[in-house]
């Protein structure tokens, strides 16, 4: 045990010698080199090196807790080499992970080019070494344009070992299953349609049956409400005439269109009593016929104020 020089007890201070620092010094080398890392005196970071590498190495069968806890703290301390691109992630760190058998639940950290484009991006630690795997969220869940935030987000990626996927732990747009509400219409209050969204046109448009497969196979099992497009390729999404109210369809009627009206009404005039009507047997007999003045629009609408009308795709 070190201890100062206290006088009051005549205790002299601990003397360092060369044989002590000496001995320190080879039992971390001995560390270093058990790692079989190369020592570099201008490195001072050798011996977590060292450490970090030999607890990546234990064996399931091992202190398995250890590990994983080790290579968390490892991985998300180092900053990963990121390349390739935003939807093909290829990172590489020291230790280098060499493979994904015994990884189960292992979390890697890495700064991300760009956001992700596409709901299926891919991600490997050691390109060449081990194959690329889907990134999901949640219960295997696809992510959606923009999980993986802009350049410089860290994307926090835990091995799936069950999925054989990596899982995105901290996704931009949270955890929730993209089809959950597909076909749902919800209004928006801003100028700009949100992420997973559609806003609705204003004339009969078609998508594409492949760029928005959920969408589609929502409305072919309700028989195309609002359009088989070309029957191919194609289909109808829902649509809304500038202007419009929208309306509660009762049994079927979805997608269809109402013409507006007048609701029945009358009107009360006054006429003198004896003179003749304007009209006898289809011709004006007595009186002059005056129309009144016409103002408006070219249909009945509702006053209000506008929103957009957008559906999940």
């Amino acid at each position: 045990m070190f201890v100062w020089e206290d006088p009051l007890l005549n205790r002299p201070p601990t003397e360092i010698t060369a044989e002590w620092l000496n001995a320190v010094q080879m039992e971390l080398v001995h560390v270093i080199q058990w790692a079989e890392i190369t020592l570099n005196k201008s490195n001072n970071g050798q011996l977590l090196q060292a450490l970090q590498a030999k607890f990546a190495a234990v064996d399931p069968g091992g202190d398995y807790a250890a590990k994983i806890a080790v290579q968390a703290d490892t991985y998300k301390a180092a900053s990963a080499d990121v390349v390739g691109a935003p939807d093909a992630i290829v990172a590489a760190f020291f230790p280098a992970i060499t493979g994904l058998g015994s990884a189960d639940g292992m979390t890697l950290y890495v700064r991300a080019l760009a956001p992700n484009a596409t709901a299926t991006p891919t991600f490997t630690p050691n390109n060449g070494t081990i194959a690329h795997k889907t990134i999901v969220k949640g219960n295997n869940l696809p992510l959606v344009a923009g999980d993986i935030a802009g350049a410089g987000f860290w994307a926090e990626l835990r091995y799936d070992l069950t999925l054989d996927k990596w899982v995105l732990m901290n996704p931009a747009k949270g955890i929730i299953a993209a089809s959950d509400d597909v076909g749902f219409i919800k209004i928006f209050s801003g100028p700009t349609v949100p992420d997973g969204y559609l806003a609705l046109p204003t004339a009969q448009t078609n998508l594409s049956r492949a760029t928005y497969a959920k969408l589609h196979d929502v409305y072919a099992a309700q028989g195309y409400p609002w359009g088989v497009g070309d029957g191919a390729t194609t289909f109808g999404m829902p649509w809304l005439p500038g202007d419009y109210t929208v309306l509660q369809a009762g049994v079927g009627g979805v997608g269809s269109a109402t013409i507006g009206e007048v609701i029945a009404h009358t009107h009360n005039y006054y006429r003198e009593v004896g003179v003749a009507p304007a009209f006898a047997g289809g011709s004006q007999a007595a009186g002059v016929l005056t129309a009144t003045s016409s103002t408006g629009g070219a249909f009945n609408k509702a006053a209000g104020h506008r929103v957009k009308f957008c559906v999940k795709f």
